[in-house]
């Protein structure tokens, strides 16, 4: 993922289809929840954001030209509905592209070159501050014995599928194809959350997932 600002403005954001799939397994499905249905899109960090309650993604990555002073000062939403018609109309290598401006205007999406470009309409709906509920636990982090949800683990798959593959040719012209693992922090206390951090070094991508445990 990447964000260009170009002088006026306008913010674009650079999504692989594999991205926005597994920011939005992170996003609630309650409609109701106008803030946290869909991603957020954090344009003074150029990051992406998606939280359901229990569990928050960040991702965030390239930034390009940033040198403006009329963006947003917080982060904007984008539906959920507009999100998961992107997804279906991308092909799986496509880019998928968003350009933002202000939460009174409309976001305008392609999804690829020959996709569906809609326009949909930003919430400026108090999208929660993701940072301030991700832990930052280093290299020297102990912690203690937690449960967590299964499902929250298995779409950390997602996350590292998001990431470029590393292709390494094997005899007779097969091909194998490997993803980053990710490393993954318990926490301190009982009701800290966990932390998933995963590195993509194929396009300089980062992305961190918190994750509160369930209590046993």
């Amino acid at each position: 993922m990447k964000t260009t600002t170009t002088p006026d403005g306008f913010t674009t954001w650079h999504f692989s289809r594999a991205e926005l799939i597994a920011l939005l397994a992170h996003a609630s499905t309650d409609a109701t929840r106008f803030g946290i249905f869909g991603i957020g899109l954090d344009v003074p960090q150029g990051a992406a954001t998606a939280t359901d309650g229990p569990r928050a993604a960040k991702v965030w990555g390239e930034r390009v030209n940033y040198d403006c002073a009329v963006v947003p000062a917080h982060t904007l939403v984008l539906g959920r509905d507009s999100i998961e018609l992107l997804i279906k109309s991308a092909r799986k290598d496509d880019e998928i592209m968003i350009t933002t401006r202000k939460a009174d205007e409309p976001a305008l999406m392609q999804a690829g070159p020959n996709g569906a470009v809609i326009s949909a309409r930003l919430v400026d709906a108090g999208h929660p501050p993701v940072d301030q509920v991700m832990p930052q636990y280093g290299p020297k982090h102990t912690g203690v014995a937690a449960g967590v949800n299964p499902d929250y683990l298995a779409d950390l798959a997602l996350v590292t599928r998001a990431c470029p593959p590393v292709v390494r040719d094997l005899p007779r012209g097969k091909k194998e194809r490997r993803y980053p693992g990710l490393v993954l922090f318990p926490p301190t206390k009982e009701r800290d959350p966990f932390l998933a951090r995963v590195s993509c070094p194929q396009n300089a991508t980062e992305w961190a997932v918190a994750i509160m445990p369930m209590l046993i």
